[in-house]
């Protein structure tokens, strides 16, 4: 991609997966509770939580899958270095891999997958939280303008 910003579909995706991974915050306590009665009694009911849960979570799912093809056919704008690559690398990484444990803990009942689905969460929220903090650095402090990549119209899908 020789453009300095993402496409516009690019952009979408981004922040609709932005308001999903946000709004599952929402589900952490109801979910939780569900998961830790589903342990203690062997029977893992399908609330309206859990299922708020689970279909949110393979939306995101879906739509970083949709956002890898995208990267793949248009590429990463010009600018982008190595720590930027290796940053986003891990969050589509943690965007798949939590999902992915989240259902395989729910579906065989394991704590341990449990456990998984919970940490890689901590990472994907600490990472995200990284992510943000060095775009506002890049934009306010360095004056690179990295922030117009997902905000300024690129070509069109």
């Amino acid at each position: 991609m020789t453009e300095r910003t993402y496409s516009r579909l690019q952009r979408r995706l981004h922040w609709v997966v932005v308001f999903l991974v946000v709004a599952e915050t929402f589900l952490r306590s109801g979910i939780e509770r569900a998961f830790d009665l589903g342990l203690e009694t062997g029977v893992f009911e399908m609330t309206s939580v859990v299922l708020a849960h689970f279909l949110i979570g393979t939306l995101v799912l879906a739509l970083v899958l949709l956002r890898l093809i995208a990267l793949h056919e248009r590429g990463l704008p010009s600018t982008t270095g190595a720590i930027s690559t290796l940053a986003h690398s891990l969050l589509y990484g943690l965007l798949i891999v939590v999902p992915m444990t989240g259902v395989l803990a729910w579906g065989i009942g394991s704590a341990t997958l449990g456990w998984l689905h919970w940490l890689f969460n901590v990472l994907l929220y600490a990472l995200a939280i990284a992510h943000v903090v060095a775009l506002v650095f890049q934009h306010f402090v360095l004056k690179n303008k990295v922030l117009n990549r997902m905000f300024i119209d690129g070509p069109e899908d």
